[in-house]
């Protein structure tokens, strides 16, 4: 079972990778877990009608319950892949550190629990870092301006950055070059658990 989490700021290519992934890995043995913010605020739920703590621990209990039930599945298969559009340690670029403690607590785990929920973190650098193509036009996108997007890209590169295993893919290259640099980090993962580390 390989466990990979795609994670980066907004506009960054996550989407284009996890349908990539999608056509080149078997059906029957790949799993996703979907992003768990845009679901929410499909809902109606966001932070004109609850406050950023409420909204947060309904993206945690959502997100770990999710991967639970995907994961109990995918475990049937030493071969399976398992994507999750993003991960729980996201929510540490919104919300202090204490509070994400404290749920974690509550469902008996430790941080490093939470760690352990993904064998690695790909972290797709945002189009506002490093380029002009950065897109404000999706509803469900969190960050309404270029400067929110540039520190949310800043926030959760720090969050993924608490896992043992984080490759950075920036935006040196263009875009459809940065899309196959994350999916020869996957190939080679799957292939032999190679962990290119750092910035690919």
């Amino acid at each position: 079972m390989f466990k990979i989490c795609i994670s980066g700021g907004s506009c960054g290519g996550k989407s284009t990778v996890l349908d990539l992934v999608k056509k080149n890995f078997p059906t029957n043995r790949t799993f996703e877990v979907p992003e768990t913010a845009s679901e929410v605020m499909r809902m109606g739920l966001n932070r004109n009608v609850i406050s950023n703590t409420e909204l947060e621990r309904i993206m945690f209990e959502l997100q770990i319950h999710k991967e639970d039930c995907v994961n109990a599945v995918a475990r049937r298969f030493d071969d399976s892949v398992v994507i999750y559009d993003r991960g729980l340690l996201d929510l540490l670029a919104y919300i202090d550190r204490p509070s994400f403690d404290s749920w974690v607590k509550d469902y008996g785990l430790i941080f490093d629990d939470i760690l352990k929920r993904y064998d690695l973190i790909i972290h797709m650098v945002s189009a506002a870092v490093g380029t002009d193509c950065y897109n404000l036009k999706n509803p469900y996108r969190i960050e309404h301006d270029l400067a929110q997007a540039v520190l949310s890209e800043k926030l959760t590169l720090e969050a993924n950055s608490l896992h043992p295993n984080v490759v950075v893919v920036d935006n040196s290259t263009g875009f459809e070059e940065k899309v196959e640099r994350v999916m020869e980090v996957i190939r080679r993962f799957i292939s032999c658990r190679e962990l290119p580390l750092g910035t690919v």
